[in-house]
């Protein structure tokens, strides 16, 4: 039998399969017709005789025993052992045939109904991974989450409003604190070039007017301070104009400082600079305050102006991390201790996240509609946003994915296969063929 399956074509045992079952659902309907056949003659002979009997006044006769002869014979003839599985397939082609049935076109597929197709179906389609059902404590967390979140955003990140307000408040004494910070580098350092406020390079936004304040371009920086010399470009007419400066706008000179002395000094100052009222220009600024498009520079320094500065963006920052922080605190005390499978777990957290940071970020998009300035979109939280809704994403299409479901089903069948040659090699199971019963 093994031998047989391994060398044929699987179209042709398919359709063996399908004659063999075929014929027997075939005689099965047959013997289930003629039994209820036989069963209705016999009581309606019975009833008859009853008649009859009560007719002419004559009481039912015992059975004598000899008249009662047992039925011999078995209801299905038991299979030769020696009858093939090429032996059945003919006799059961050879039956279907004498029935009026065409074998061309049988299939196994054929032998199952409409309703069991479906069920099948299904089941093949399920997913890799199930989903975990959302209860109340579910939504009131991520919901409350993504509210909380979005308040942050309200209170910490809009420029002028609320805690950005109290910061560059010297009156307030957290904006007089953060001064005393920014000021510490000038009591104990020397005038640096980068700091230079001579004309087209001076006033308080004089940060983003130059690369020396560019985070993304440290070596500009500590390059002005390491030779003690400002470098700067502006725009006049179109024109691309170069300035150096060795003496700064109050003519003090500038004195060089070696290497490892420049890279400590412009750490320092970085770091006061970001609690002085301006702050510091959002890194890569500079850049595009030395590009050759004219609107692009004015956006730019406009964009500065309003308070749009790298203390700005870490205050923004605040939004996604209160979600953050919120949901998976609550995720891990709520599945700490449980059996539920790993990748489950992971779609839930991914919801979870997803729903709170999309509320955190309606609530920004609103406070952009209320405000009218575009300028005031929390960049952080649409990062964090789109980053949950990708990995989303990702594990929807692995949990729906063909190629998954095609890999599991295949091994869920060669499991079975295995069963079934280890049945098969152990003679339990035979190639049958219902065969009609007799009487002797």
């Amino acid at each position: 039998m093994t031998d047989y399956l391994d060398s044929t074509n699987h179209n042709t045992l398919d359709k063996e399969l399908g004659i063999v079952h075929t014929a027997n659902n075939k005689k099965l309907d047959g013997l289930e017709e003629k039994s209820f056949d036989l069963k209705s003659d016999i009581s309606k002979l019975l009833k008859e005789a009853k008649e009859i009997r009560e007719l002419v006044g004559i009481s039912a006769p015992k059975p004598s025993p000899e008249l009662v002869k047992p039925m011999t014979g078995n209801w299905i003839e038991k299979l030769n052992d020696e009858e093939t599985w090429e032996d059945s397939v003919a006799n059961s082609e050879a039956f279907l045939r004498s029935e009026g049935i065409c074998t061309d076109n049988i299939s196994s597929i054929g032998l199952l109904s409409s309703k069991e197709l479906r069920e099948l179906n299904n089941y093949l389609q399920r997913p890799i991974y199930d989903r975990i059902a959302w209860d109340r404590w579910d939504y009131l967390f991520s919901f409350g989450a993504g509210i909380f979140g979005g308040l942050v955003d309200v209170v910490a990140g809009t420029p002028g409003k609320f805690l950005q307000a109290k910061m560059v408040d010297q009156n307030h004494w957290l904006g007089n604190m953060m001064e005393q910070i920014h000021k510490y580098h000038h009591k104990t350092q020397p005038p640096a070039p980068i700091d230079y406020m001579g004309p087209k390079f001076g006033g308080g936004h004089h940060r983003g007017l130059s690369s020396g304040h560019d985070l993304l371009r440290p070596l500009s920086g500590i390059k002005q301070i390491k030779e003690g010399k400002f470098r700067g470009h502006y725009f006049e007419y179109g024109k691309r104009i170069l300035v150096e400066k060795h003496v700064s706008h109050r003519g003090t000179t500038y004195n060089p400082t070696p290497w490892k002395e420049a890279v400590v000094l412009y750490l320092i100052h970085m770091f006061c600079d970001f609690f002085s009222q301006t702050s510091l220009p959002i890194p890569g600024t500079s850049w595009l305050r030395e590009c050759s498009n004219r609107e692009v520079r004015v956006f730019t320094m406009d964009m500065y102006k309003q308070g749009i500065n790298l203390r700005h963006l870490m205050l923004q920052t605040l939004s996604p991390l209160t979600v953050e922080l919120l949901l998976r605190v609550y995720f891990a005390v709520r599945y700490r201790q449980t059996e539920i499978p790993e990748e489950d777990i992971k779609l839930k957290k991914s919801e979870l996240l997803l729903l709170g940071h999309s509320i955190s970020t309606a609530f920004n998009i609103g406070k952009i509609i209320i405000m009218n300035n575009p300028l005031l979109l929390n960049v952080p939280q649409v990062i964090f946003t789109s980053k949950q809704l990708l990995g989303f994403l990702i594990l929807e299409q692995n949990r729906n994915s063909f190629i998954s479901k095609y890999r599991r089903n295949i091994f869920e069948i060669e499991e079975e296969l295995d069963e079934l040659e280890i049945v098969i090699n152990t003679g339990i199971l035979k190639p049958i063929e219902l065969q009609f019963f007799s009487y002797k």
